[in-house]
């Protein structure tokens, strides 16, 4: 049977292996802390946005009900036209009044429907960013899991030099009792 002997070089590179390893999964550990942070704030600047598009939502919601209540205004002022010139000059102030009113919601509505856009957008960038944080995070725990997998494999090694060497040192410990007994014959 033929052993190999192990050096000082090659117990050396031995050690290098496994200290190299530890340095990387210390940067894995750490890697995958940085990744974590990351999701957290993109999952806050989500949130962040979810609670913009309600709030756009709800004043949507309001300016449909001062829509809805400026239309039933009209219809009155209309019916009451069959009354005095002076009502229907104060009818027809109104009715301006109530336009200029239109205008500034369909304005402002325009302006929600470009944030609506906008917040579509960053969300969707958002989203992106998660799946590439995830495809990212996949990959770095593939690597970890191959780096633990070169470690079991390397601590395997090392288990089976050590139980090659205890049983040379049997031997060698037995012959060096066979030459003392047999000098002491």
């Amino acid at each position: 049977m033929s052993t190999e002997r192990w050096t000082d070089e090659r117990l050396d590179r031995l050690a290098d292996l496994l200290e190299s390893n530890s340095r990387v999964m210390e940067a894995l550990t750490q890697a995958s802390g940085e990744a974590r942070e990351e999701r957290q704030q993109l999952f806050e600047t989500v949130q962040s946005h979810d609670r913009i598009l309600e709030s756009n939502a709800r004043a949507a919601e309001r300016q449909e009900r001062l829509i809805e209540s400026n239309s039933h205004m009209m219809e009155t002022l209309t019916q009451a036209s069959g009354e005095a010139r002076e009502e229907r000059q104060q009818l027809f102030e109104t009715v301006q009044s109530h336009d200029r009113i239109l205008e500034s919601n369909a304005r402002a509505a325009e302006r929600q429907e470009r944030l609506i856009e906008s917040n579509a957008r960053v969300i969707q960038a958002l989203a992106n960013a998660v799946a590439e944080a995830g495809e990212e995070r996949r990959q770095l725990f593939q690597r970890m899991d191959q780096r633990q997998e070169e470690i079991r494999r390397l601590q395997e090694e090392t288990r089976g030099l050590q139980t090659e060497n205890r049983r040379i040192l049997d031997i060698l410990l037995n012959q060096q009792e066979r030459e003392d007994d047999a000098t002491d014959d």
